[in-house]
């Protein structure tokens, strides 16, 4: 739970009046403690002064954290420069002190909820990781995550206008459909692009990304429809290096729906590039494509993962290949939605939808347990933003919501908010708190 303190303002007299005031204001504390158990971590989210080291000690006030709203451009508003509020004596004496833990007393990953040093981020769980050799006349190979019925795809470079896809089907599958989701940011706004593919009678199908199927806004309901906005947004789609793989609908020879688990994606490859000549000063270099072996992972969602970095040579080949090896740590199967520790180059796309063909797109599920904001990680941003909407200062989109619920229970209020700290800070080691 956070509070805002800016008790350097006394309206006693009616009027503002600045004065001096360095309190804890233990008694504010300990009254938030009460009121939710002492069951929740208790912040200074904002503040003009920040309470003395000798304050903060003798009156016992264990504010989780304390955050000066710095200098607003007036001596009423310079929060962290005007002496009025903080003493440069006591702002030394405060950064300096074991009480406080500076910047380089954090662990390396403190954002990804890694231990330090290790510099890893959180995602979904994995399988064991394998490597494939890229086949012929196909470009970079994607790593997969299989997440619930999707599956998000990573490149190395920019997606550019077309990836080809590879699927296994069942003996029944005669057609399907789905698309490609990007999450592409323009002018500070969110937008999500699906870019449809369809397959017929073949297991496998390019998907072009130089018209989407459609554009909303992250919340999934409203379309874009202004002609320059949706290139603006189109041509930021195609300079991400990552997506995501839905499939919406199946059907067999006769027509008849079936359930999307009949079609798996097994590979995604971007275009292999063709060899270009550039000439200077006399000096003709010749640039060819990357013709190594690429890794292409295909991950599904049962066993809790870390990852290394070998060099392994295969068996059928005398070239030795850079791979990603898999060790699982434990057999505990957890739930596809879990949000644990594995590789800093697993990331996830800031949406997950669905659609049918209605041509409605709903969120089926979280997409990263504790990413509110659908930066596809998860940091302290999250959580400032889980603590607004447990305070009902803030709405979310249903992909947010999905996100939110740390608890899986269903709701979104201070127990998600308590389960994403004790995240960051490795009180826990996974979300959500109750997978089924």
């Amino acid at each position: 739970m956070a509070y805002d303190k800016y008790n350097c303002t006394d309206w006693s007299t009616g009027s503002a009046v600045l004065t001096h005031n360095d309190s804890a204001i233990s008694s504010t504390f300990y009254s938030i403690m009460q009121k939710y158990n002492c069951k929740k971590m208790v912040a200074m989210a904002e503040n003009d002064s920040i309470p003395t080291l000798n304050n903060l000690v003798s009156e016992k006030a264990g504010w989780l954290y304390f955050c000066p709203w710095y200098d607003g451009g007036s001596e009423s508003t310079n929060f962290l420069t005007n002496e009025l509020f903080n003493k440069k004596d006591d702002l030394k004496e405060m950064y300096t002190s074991d009480y406080c833990i500076t910047l380089d007393e954090l662990p390396t990953d403190l954002y990804g909820n890694g231990q330090q040093g290790t510099g890893t981020k959180p995602s979904h769980t994995t399988q064991p990781t394998t490597t494939t050799t890229v086949p012929e006349g196909k470009g970079e190979a994607a790593k997969i995550v299989a997440d619930s019925g999707n599956y998000n795809i990573s490149f190395k470079q920019s997606i550019g206008n077309s990836v080809d896809l590879t699927f296994d089907l069942s003996d029944d599958v005669s057609k399907a459909n789905g698309c490609i989701g990007i999450s592409a940011n323009v002018d500070g706004v969110d937008y999500w692009l699906n870019y449809k593919w369809d397959l017929d009678s073949t297991d496998e199908v390019t998907a072009k990304l130089d018209k989407p199927y459609n554009i909303t806004y992250n919340n999934g309901k409203d379309e874009v429809t202004d002609a320059d906005m949706i290139k603006k947004i189109s041509d930021e789609a195609i300079k991400q290096k990552n997506a995501q793989v839905q499939i919406w609908w199946v059907a067999n020879g006769a027509g008849d729906t079936l359930e999307s688990s009949n079609v798996k994606l097994t590979g995604a490859y971007l275009p292999k590039s063709s060899s270009t000549s550039t000439e200077s000063s006399g000096t003709t270099t010749t640039i060819s494509s990357e013709e190594t072996t690429t890794e292409a992972t295909t991950v599904s969602d049962t066993k809790t993962t870390t990852v290394t970095e070998a060099t392994t040579v295969s068996d059928a080949e005398t070239t030795a290949t850079e791979t990603t090896v898999v060790t699982t740590e434990s057999d505990t199967d957890v739930s596809s939605d879990t949000t644990a520790v594995s590789t800093d180059e697993t990331t996830t796309t800031a949406a997950s939808t669905t659609a049918s063909d209605s041509g409605e797109v709903p969120v089926t599920g979280a997409s990263l347990y504790g990413d509110v904001n659908l930066d596809g990680k998860v940091d302290i941003t999250d959580a400032v933003l889980l603590n607004k909407k447990a305070a009902g200062q803030v709405d979310l989109n249903a992909q947010a919501a999905a996100n939110a619920d740390c608890m899986f229970n269903g709701e979104i209020n201070g127990d998600d908010a308590t389960a994403l700290l004790q995240f960051l800070v490795q009180l826990i080691s996974s979300l959500p708190v109750n997978p089924q």
